[in-house]
């Protein structure tokens, strides 16, 4: 689960990056378009230079681009999450899967199934089946394995942590 968490972290960091880029590109881009409006006014109602349909349609396009240029800038910065909050979320999802399937919904339960079995589940001559599962699961499954031919613990001895 540790190197999972450093996987996620390394992961996370370059989306960051690229995130960050792209937050600071849709916010060149919205001032650029704000900065459009202003010499559009004036040319409209100081030198009287375009008349009123030109720069009603002018003005509209200009709105309609810098809605959509909020938009981007928003959804921008929404993808610059934090780190530590993703990495505790994927850590705590497989290592608590079972309790999670009775509380979920039937949306949630069927998104957190392809995230365990991506390759879905089959039923077939009486039996569920998977084709693939997750890397994450296929690390804990490894970790029961080993821990199998220990002897159980009958309670008056110290468990130790693996």
């Amino acid at each position: 689960m540790r190197l999972f968490g450093e996987i996620l972290t390394d992961v996370w960091k370059q989306k960051q990056e690229l995130a960050a880029l792209q937050h600071e590109a849709a916010l060149r881009h919205l001032s650029a378009l704000r900065d459009r409006k202003q010499p559009l006014v004036e040319a409209f109602v100081y030198q009287r230079a375009i008349d009123r349909r030109t720069y009603q349609e002018q003005l509209d396009k200009l709105n309609e681009e810098i809605a959509f240029a909020e938009i981007n800038e928003r959804d921008a910065r929404i993808e610059q999450m934090d780190v530590q909050a993703a990495v505790a979320y994927g850590e705590f999802v497989p290592l608590n899967a079972a309790r999670l399937w009775a509380q979920l919904s039937l949306e949630q339960k069927q998104r957190l199934q392809q995230a365990i079995f991506p390759g879905g589940v089959q039923f077939g001559n009486g039996a569920y089946r998977t084709s693939e599962t997750s890397m994450v699961f296929f690390e804990l499954d490894e970790k029961q394995a080993q821990k199998e031919g220990l002897v159980a613990p009958t309670g008056i001895e110290p468990v130790l942590p693996p």
